[in-house]
């Protein structure tokens, strides 16, 4: 039997938090000197591809998840802890405002991303999101093995992943929301009866307006909290 409890899905990057998880932890790694500057470059060209939809993502992944096949887990985990301590300033207040709305209510929360689980998953436990769907990296033997490990969580594949989860937890999509700043997710908020774009890149601004979808909007690049377009009255 399926639950009727509502679901909230919430993408991390530019919609949670300001900036791109995977491309701020390739520079931090740069920065700290673990990694070099040809790492960053190929990083930021993933990001662009990304917002082109054409990103490769068997590629992608085997660049990100490199550091954890070649450095030592425990350098690692502790880099994490450094990384996930800045990460706090970059969290959209308006964003944990709509989280905690949704708790008010009793929905049941998800966070959903690209960006791989090594960095996010502990991310979304600090914002609350007891379920979490994330690109993931294999794990054999004590260590990462630098490739993916199961569907990425990416543009289908969140589909995917999100059918098998909804599936375990005996969940429907009945009056859900979803957020999310990137077409690549218009098919995730396509499934949702109140989609709602944040910060939309070109693409998705166009398709949202054409559909009377609300909007939120932040000033990119600018303070987390700074909102320059109220969500639409609920």
């Amino acid at each position: 039997m399926t639950s009727k409890r509502t679901i909230a899905i919430f993408d991390l990057d530019n919609t949670l938090l300001e900036g791109d998880t995977d491309t701020l932890w390739g520079e931090f790694l740069y920065q700290k000197g673990v990694m070099d500057l040809a790492f960053v470059r190929k990083v930021r060209k993933f990001y662009r591809d990304h917002q082109e939809a054409t990103m490769d993502i068997q590629a992608y992944a085997e660049c990100l998840l490199s550091p954890l096949k070649t450095l030592p887990l425990r350098q690692m985990e502790a880099l994490r802890e450094e990384f996930l301590s800045q990460t706090n300033r970059r969290v959209r207040p308006a964003m944990l405002k709509r989280v905690n709305w949704h708790r008010t209510k009793n929905h049941v929360l998800l966070m959903i991303t690209n960006s791989h689980g090594f960095i996010t998953e502990p991310i979304g436990q600090l914002l609350g999101f007891s379920s979490r769907i994330c690109t993931q990296a294999e794990f054999k033997n004590g260590g990462y093995t630098g490739k993916l490990s199961g569907i990425p969580a990416y543009r289908d594949g969140k589909i995917l992943r999100l059918s098998a989860w909804l599936q375990e937890h005996r969940l429907g999509l009945d009056h859900s929301w979803a957020y999310s700043d990137s077409f690549t997710d218009l098919p995730l908020l396509s499934l949702v009866e109140n989609p709602v774009a944040v910060t939309p890149d070109a693409q998705l601004r166009r398709h949202a307006l054409e559909h009377n979808w609300r909007l939120m909007e932040f000033e990119r690049g600018g303070p987390a909290g700074l909102m320059r377009m109220r969500i639409a009255s609920d």
